[in-house]
C-alpha cells in the first residue's frame, strides 16, 4: 500500500456562501478521511492526510457531486510537510490575503424549508426567515469575506441553543449554515403605519407575524398598497385585480402605462393566467426565480390585460410565500420613484410612507440589506 502524504487542496469559483465547506466535511467523512477546511480570503482550501490515490478519490467525488449552486473555476494541488489528524473539521476562517471572491447571488427557498414552513410539528413552522445550507440570502448580507457569519447582517442575530446545535451538527443539513435561525433567535417581521389605514381591517396596531401578514392581506383586499421589505430591498405591493390599487400604485410610483411584475402564489396559479411551456416552466422554478414575459390567457380590461404579456414569477422566501398564502397574485415592484435606486434602508422606506398617504403601512425586519438587488 502507497504510503501516506499530506496535500493542500486550494478550489477557487464559487464556493463560499453554497455550502461548500459543510458538503466537503460530510464527503471527506464518507470517505474515511482525516484533516480540515477552511475559508480563505476568496477561496476554500482543504488539508488532508491519506494516500495519493484516496486523496485523488476523494477530490475526483467532490468535484462531480458538488453542491449545486457552486462553481468551481480552478483546483490547485500541492505537496506539504506531514500532518497528522485525528478527524475531519471546519476551522476558522482567514482573511486569504488579496485572493479574489466569487459572491453566488441570494437563493430561492429550498423544497425541504418550504416543507418544514408547513410542517406543524417543526421548529419553524411559518418562521419568515427560514433558511439552510443551500437557500437563503448571501449577496444582499455579506459586508466582507470569507463568507462566515460574523462577516453578515446575521451577525446581528446570536443563534440560540436550538440552532447552534444544529449548525454544529456534522450529520444536521443546517450545519455551518450561516444564515440559520428561528422564532427565537431570528429576525421578526414588524409593522409601521398610520391608524387610519388600520381601521377598516379589524385589528389595532399589528404584532406577531400572523397578525401582521393578516393586517396586510385586508388592507390589500380592501384596494390598500403596502411597502414591503423583501432580502434585497423594499417593494411596493398591490392587488393587481384591483384597479383602484392599481391606480393610487400608478400616481405613487408616476408610472401612467408600463405595466408591473406579478407575483404568482403557484405555477398551477400562474398557468389560469399565462401559457407556460416546459421550458418557462423550469424557469420559473429555478432557485434564481427570474421574471418571465408568458403569453396572456386573459381577455377583457384591467391592469393584467394591459398587455398581451404579464411578467409572471415566483415567490423566493419564506414570508413572500406567508403573504400570498392569504392573497395572490400580487404586483411585486421596487420600491423607488422611476429612475432612482430601489429603496433598501428602513429609515427611507418610513420616510417613503409619511410622504405618501396613499401608502397603508410598511411590513419590515431589522436584518440589515447590504446590496441592494
Amino acid at each position: 500500500m502507497a504510503a501516506k502524504q499530506s496535500e493542500r487542496i486550494k478550489l477557487w469559483g464559487i464556493v463560499q456562501g453554497v455550502g461548500f465547506r459543510p458538503y466537503v466535511a460530510k464527503l471527506a467523512e464518507t470517505h474515511g478521511m482525516k484533516g480540515q477546511v477552511l475559508n480563505m480570503g476568496g477561496l476554500v482550501e482543504i488539508t488532508v492526510t491519506d494516500t495519493p490515490e484516496r486523496i485523488s478519490a476523494f477530490l475526483h467525488a467532490l468535484i462531480e457531486n458538488k453542491p449545486g449552486p457552486s462553481e468551481i473555476v480552478h483546483v490547485k494541488r500541492e505537496a506539504i510537510d506531514y500532518r497528522s489528524f485525528d478527524s475531519f473539521t471546519i476551522i476558522k476562517s482567514d482573511d486569504g490575503g488579496n485572493e479574489a471572491a466569487m459572491i453566488p447571488a441570494d437563493m430561492a427557498i429550498c423544497p425541504n424549508c418550504l416543507e418544514e414552513l408547513y410542517d406543524e410539528n417543526n421548529q419553524r413552522y411559518q418562521h419568515p426567515f427560514i433558511s439552510c445550507m443551500v437557500c437563503g440570502p448571501r449577496y444582499t448580507i455579506i459586508d466582507r469575506i470569507p463568507y462566515d457569519r460574523d462577516n453578515t447582517t446575521m451577525s446581528d442575530f446570536p443563534m440560540c441553543d436550538f440552532c447552534e446545535g444544529e449548525y454544529t451538527d456534522l450529520h444536521d443539513r443546517r450545519y455551518h449554515a450561516q444564515t440559520i435561525s428561528c422564532h427565537d433567535c431570528g429576525p421578526k417581521l414588524l409593522w409601521k403605519g398610520p391608524e387610519r389605514a388600520l381601521q377598516s381591517t379589524g385589528f389595532g396596531q399589528p404584532s406577531g407575524d400572523a397578525e401582521i401578514l393578516d393586517t396586510a392581506t385586508e388592507i390589500l383586499k380592501g384596494g390598500g398598497v403596502l411597502l414591503f421589505k423583501s432580502v434585497g430591498g423594499y417593494n411596493l405591493v398591490a392587488d393587481p385585480l384591483n384597479e383602484e390599487a392599481v391606480s393610487k400604485l400608478r400616481r405613487i410610483k408616476n408610472r401612467e402605462a408600463k405595466p408591473f411584475a406579478v407575483m404568482f402564489r403557484s405555477l398551477d396559479q400562474i398557468k389560469e393566467f399565462c401559457h407556460v411551456d416546459d421550458v418557462e416552466e423550469k424557469l420559473l422554478s429555478s432557485s434564481a426565480r427570474p421574471i418571465l414575459l408568458l403569453e396572456n390567457k386573459l381577455k377583457g380590461e384591467g391592469e393584467l390585460t394591459r398587455s398581451r404579456f404579464i411578467g409572471s414569477f415566483l415567490p423566493s422566501f419564506a414570508v413572500q410565500y406567508m403573504l400570498l398564502d392569504r392573497i395572490s397574485p400580487l404586483i411585486f415592484t421596487s420600491a423607488n420613484l422611476s429612475d432612482m435606486p430601489m429603496i433598501c434602508d428602513d429609515d427611507e422606506a418610513s420616510d417613503m410612507l409619511e410622504r405618501h398617504p396613499e401608502i397603508y403601512g410598511m411590513i419590515y425586519n431589522k436584518r440589515r440589506i447590504l446590496v441592494r438587488a
